[in-house]
């Protein structure tokens, strides 16, 4: 299945392509569930799905990281990056890299607490 990462704002599409030059992850785009969108953002918005990881989990997921930290610092239109999983959301501005590798190794069927 993978880790689905909601992509929300005017410049969502321009994100995912920068996501998808992160070295080692397979990456699948799709529209948004009606149920995965705030409603005001769903035509601007994209889902990343995370689909396979080659090599280190924690090195993709602190490419990650820095990754949503620079379009933060670069005031890009990207209002939210949230991981939906279960119908629950998580704000990847809320986890580092480590926490974001559990969620990864959890969702690619992989031991969450296994060290790279």
């Amino acid at each position: 299945m993978g880790t689905r990462l909601l992509i929300e704002g005017a410049g969502a599409a321009d994100a995912v392509e920068d996501l998808m030059a992160v070295p080692g992850v397979t990456i699948e785009t799709e529209k948004p569930r009606s149920t995965e969108a705030h409603k005001n953002l769903d035509a601007a918005a994209v889902v990343a799905i995370i689909t396979a990881i080659v090599g280190s989990v924690v090195t993709v997921a602190d490419h990650i990281v820095r990754w949503r930290r620079e379009h933060r610092a670069n005031r890009t239109e990207v209002e939210r990056v949230v991981i939906v999983r279960n119908g629950r959301r998580v704000n990847l501005d809320e986890l580092d890299a480590e926490e974001l590798a559990r969620l990864l190794r959890h969702d690619l069927g992989e031991d969450p607490e296994r060290a790279d």
